[in-house]
């Protein structure tokens, strides 16, 4: 028999409330340290004060700013390379071994080689969360484009050559 869904959100709610009141125990008491963990109510604190003060939201814009742009650089990418990888054997041979050696990566194991090469800077930002971001991106991409059937290409180079002209 199933609990009451009364129970179960308590249940669910103690089940994330413990962790962190057992944070702020130890914190409170000095066993780990309040350099790398500090207390949950301090951290709550710092956030309304961030909050009232105006700071937050401006962080949290060029945050979101940052995300957009990097989004859309993974999906300029990603349309690009799978259209290529799609569309042309030469292009599969020579792109397909590097990509499916970086796509397991995690876009936090970039970060060193980012920072190396770009320095911190909102350019290291946006590549990191446009390699992130590209993964979807590029496969869906290559199954969007090598799904085409092949009667239809002409159809749309004829289309293609028409808006030029």
């Amino acid at each position: 028999m199933k609990p009451p869904r009364t129970i179960t959100r308590i249940a669910a709610l103690a089940f994330a409330l413990v962790p962190v009141l057992a944070w702020q125990a130890l914190a409170e008491a000095r066993l780990i340290s309040p350099i790398f963990f500090p207390a949950p109510s301090r951290a709550l604190g710092a956030l309304i004060s961030h909050a009232a003060d105006g700071s937050l939201w401006l962080s949290l814009l060029a945050t979101l700013l940052r995300m957009i742009f990097g989004w859309l650089l993974a999906c300029l990418a990603g349309v690009a390379l799978g259209a290529a990888i799609a569309s042309s054997r030469l292009a599969r041979d020579l792109l397909e071994p590097t990509l499916e050696f970086l796509r397991p990566l995690p876009a936090s194991a970039v970060i060193p080689v980012a920072i190396l090469f770009l320095g911190l800077s909102n350019a290291m930002a946006l590549a990191v969360i446009a390699f992130g971001a590209i993964w979807p991106v590029l496969l869906a991409s290559v199954h969007g484009f090598s799904s085409v059937p092949p009667e239809l290409r002409p159809v749309a180079e004829v289309r293609d050559r028409g808006r030029r002209n």
